[in-house]
């Protein structure tokens, strides 16, 4: 993997100078930071070892689908 520089990472513009801001999609991680891998990884690799639990026939067993919809249905509304 190539390495890379921290500075890199950061914008070099000024807030003026920034190009407009786009809308993305991401979550929080929620669970203790000792589950994560460290490491960095490449798009190929998340396309060939995980990107099954996503996307595909697969993707319709993954709990955490079931789980978003149920969310998404209440609106906002948290019921303990």
């Amino acid at each position: 993997m190539p390495s890379f520089e921290v500075n890199g990472l950061l914008p070099t513009k000024t807030p003026n100078g920034l190009e407009k801001a786009l809308e993305a999609n991401t979550y929080v991680w929620c669970h203790p930071l000792s589950e994560l891998r460290p490491n960095l990884w490449r798009f190929e690799e998340f396309v060939r070892d995980n990107a099954w639990k996503w996307v595909g026939c697969e993707s319709q067993s993954n709990k955490d689908y079931a789980e978003v919809d149920k969310r998404r249905a209440m609106q906002g509304i948290i019921v303990r």
